[in-house]
C-alpha cells in the first residue's frame, strides 16, 4: 500500500524519506482520492489551503509533488499534466481503492450465494480503515469526502452482516449488529437487520417489539414512519411469527369467583356489554367506589361470564402500590416471553405479543392513571377492566361504573347467604339494623356475617348492639384478614391536614345533611370553597355524595372518634 487515505493520510517510504507537513499530506490525499485523473494545480492550491492560496502557492506545491515523488521513489508516479498533476498507481496501491475493489468482489459473491466468502471479503476490506477518512486535514472539501467515505464504510458493514445472517450466523452478528444499530439510529437497513435478525434466531416477538420501539423514535427525532426497508422486516416476521393462541401459553390468572356473589345484575349487563364490544378500539372499564363496596368480586365476576370470548386468555394482577415494570414482567413469562431489562420495551413487547392475540386484563386495586397505561394491550380485540378507590379521571376512553353500598334488600340477602337464612328470618329487624349500621357495605356485611357464623349462639340483636356503639364497631368488623378500619384509613390518611380538621368538625355536628352553603357556614369559608372542600371528601369516599347533601356515616365518624380518641392519648 503506497499511499493510505482511510485514517490520518500516510505514504510509503522505505527509506523513511516521508514527505514532513499536513500540506504535503493533503496533496497526497487530493492525488489518492482522483487516482488517475487530472488534478489542476489551482484546484490543488483551493483544496490544500481550504480555499485561502498564498500568492507564491504554485512553488509550494512544486516542494510538495517532488516530495512526495522522493517518497514513493517512483517519480513516474506523479506526473505533470498540463497546469496540473496526475497519480498513476495501481488501485491496491491505494487503501481507498482497495477497499471499493474488496467491497465489490464480496457482493458479488453474495450475489452469487457464497456469503461466507463475501463476509471474508466485506471484513478484509473493513480492515484497511484506521479511522477516519482524510483525518486530521481541514477543509470543505476534505470534510465532504470524509462523510462520503463513512457512508462507503457504513454500507459495507450493513452487506458483511446481512451476509453474516445469509450465512447462518445471526446469533453471532446480533450483539455487533445491534450496536451498529444503536450507534447509527438513522440507518433503516441497520434497524431492519436487527429484525432480521431476531427473527432468524426464533426470537420473534422481540423483533415485533423492537420494530414498535424504532418506530417510536422515528417519529420523535424525524417525525416520520418507517421506511420500506422496516416495513418490508415487519412483514417478513409477521409471516412466520405464531398466529394461533394456541401455539403460546394461554394465562388464567383470574382469582376464584365468590360462591356467594349478591345483587350487582345490572352491573354485571352494563359491564358484559363492554366487554363485548367490537371494533376499533380497545374497550376498557373502570369500576371505582369506595373500599369494602365490592369493586374486585364484581370485576372478577363480570371477568369470568367474560372470558370465553378471549381466546388469549385472562391476565389478572392486583396492583396497589405495586411497579407497572414488575407487573409487566409477570405478564410476559406468563405469555412465554423473555423480559427485556427497559420498562418501555417491556411493554412493546407486551403490545406486540397481544395485537393479534386477544386477552381480558383485570387490573385490580390501581392507584393511578401511570400505572395502569403501561398495562394496556394495543390490540382491539382485547379488554380490560380496572377497579379503583379513585376516580383516575385521567384514563381517557375508560367507560365508568361508580359502585355504590347496597340497598337494604341486597345486604339482606347478603348477610343471609352468609350467616343463614333461618337466623335471618328470625331476627328480620335486628339484620335490617345491622346492614344499616354497616352502611350496605358489603365487605361490612360480610364481616358481621361471618362473625355470626364463627358465634352460633349470638343473637342478631347482640350484634347490632355491638354495632350501635362507635367506639366498638370498628373492633367488631374484623375477621381474618378483613377489617372495615383498613379501608378507613387508606382514605383517611390521602387528605390534608385541613381537609382532616374540617372532616372532623363537620362530624362533629351530628348526623345531617351537609350541603355547601351549610358547609360554609360552619367552617367559615366561602361557598366555592365548601364546594371544592365537599368533592374532595366525596372522591375520598368519607362523605356519601349519592343523596340531597353531603353524608357522614356511622362507620365514618366512628373511625373519626377513634382518630381524636388516639391524638388525646398521644397528647
Amino acid at each position: 500500500m503506497q499511499i493510505r487515505v482511510l485514517g490520518a493520510v500516510d505514504v510509503a517510504a522505505d527509506d523513511g524519506c516521508k514527505p514532513v507537513g499536513r500540506k504535503a499530506f493533503a496533496v497526497a490525499g487530493i492525488l489518492a482520492v482522483r487516482l488517475g485523473e487530472h488534478v489542476p494545480v489551482d484546484e490543488l492550491a483551493d483544496v490544500v489551503w481550504a480555499g485561502n492560496p498564498p500568492a507564491k502557492c504554485r512553488e509550494s506545491l512544486y516542494t510538495y509533488v517532488s516530495a512526495l515523488r522522493r517518497a514513493l521513489r517512483r517519480p513516474e508516479s506523479i506526473a505533470r499534466s498540463g497546469a496540473g498533476y496526475r497519480l498513476s498507481l495501481g488501485r491496491a496501491e491505494i487503501d481507498l481503492h482497495a477497499f471499493n475493489d474488496l467491497a465489490g468482489g464480496g457482493r458479488r459473491l453474495a450475489a452469487a450465494g457464497d456469503h461466507r466468502a463475501a463476509v471474508a471479503k466485506f471484513t478484509e476490506a473493513l480492515a484497511l480503515w484506521r479511522g477516519d477518512g482524510l483525518a486530521g486535514l481541514p477543509g470543505s472539501w476534505m470534510a465532504n469526502r470524509r462523510r462520503e467515505f463513512a457512508e462507503l464504510r457504513l454500507a459495507v458493514v450493513e452487506d458483511r452482516f446481512d451476509a453474516e445472517l445469509a450465512a447462518g450466523d445471526a446469533h453471532l452478528a446480533l450483539p455487533a449488529l445491534t450496536a451498529a444499530a444503536q450507534a447509527h439510529p438513522t440507518r433503516e437497513r441497520l434497524r431492519a437487520l436487527v429484525m432480521s435478525a431476531l427473527h432468524r434466531c426464533g426470537r420473534q416477538h422481540e423483533a415485533l417489539a423492537y420494530y414498535e420501539r424504532v418506530s417510536g423514535e422515528l417519529a420523535d427525532r424525524l417525525g416520520i414512519g418507517p421506511g420500506p426497508r422496516l416495513r418490508t422486516a415487519l412483514d417478513t416476521v409477521r409471516a412466520s411469527a405464531p398466529s394461533q393462541p394456541s401455539q403460546l401459553p394461554r394465562p388464567r390468572q383470574l382469582p376464584a369467583d365468590v360462591a356467594d356473589f349478591t345483587g350487582r345484575a345490572e352491573q354485571l349487563r352494563q359491564l358484559s356489554a363492554w366487554l363485548e364490544q367490537s371494533g376499533d378500539a380497545m374497550p376498557v372499564g373502570l369500576i371505582t367506589g369506595r373500599p369494602g363496596v365490592g369493586k374486585s368480586c364484581l370485576a372478577v365476576r363480570a371477568a369470568h361470564r367474560a372470558s370465553s370470548g378471549f381466546v388469549g386468555g385472562q391476565l389478572y394482577a392486583r396492583l396497589g402500590d405495586a411497579d407497572p415494570a414488575d407487573v409487566l414482567a409477570g405478564f410476559l413469562r406468563a405469555l412465554g416471553m423473555p423480559v427485556p431489562s427497559e420498562v418501555d420495551e417491556r411493554a412493546r413487547l407486551y403490545r406486540s405479543v397481544l395485537a393479534d392475540r386477544p386477552v381480558l386484563v383485570v387490573l385490580d386495586d390501581a392507584v393511578s392513571e401511570h400505572q395502569v397505561r403501561p398495562l394496556l394491550p394495543g390490540g382491539s380485540g382485547s379488554a380490560v377492566l380496572v377497579t379503583s378507590r379513585q376516580s383516575l379521571t385521567g384514563l381517557y376512553g375508560a367507560q365508568r361504573l361508580l359502585l355504590r353500598p347496597f340497598d337494604l334488600p341486597a345486604g339482606l340477602e347478603l348477610l343471609a347467604r352468609v350467616a343463614g337464612l333461618d337466623r335471618v328470618r328470625a331476627e328480620v329487624e335486628s339484620a335490617r339494623e345491622i346492614v344499616r349500621l354497616c352502611g350496605g357495605l358489603p365487605l361490612a356485611v360480610r364481616i358481621a356475617g361471618a362473625r355470626l357464623v364463627t358465634r352460633p349462639l349470638l343473637r342478631l340483636a347482640s350484634m347490632a348492639g355491638r354495632l350501635r356503639v362507635p367506639e366498638s364497631v370498628l373492633t367488631e368488623l374484623v375477621v381474618g384478614d378483613l377489617a372495615v378500619n383498613e379501608g378507613l384509613g387508606w382514605a383517611y390518611g390521602r387528605l390534608a391536614p385541613a381537609d382532616r380538621q374540617a372532616l372532623a368538625r363537620l362530624a362533629a355536628i351530628g348526623d345531617t345533611a351537609l350541603t355547601p352553603v351549610k358547609v360554609a357556614s360552619l367552617l367559615g369559608v366561602r361557598p366555592f370553597e365548601a364546594e371544592d372542600l365537599m368533592d374532595r371528601l366525596v372522591d375520598a369516599h368519607l362523605v356519601d355524595g349519592a343523596e340531597p347533601g353531603g353524608h357522614i356515616g356511622h362507620l365514618v365518624r366512628a373511625f373519626l372518634a377513634g382518630q381524636r380518641d388516639e391524638r388525646a392519648v398521644s397528647a
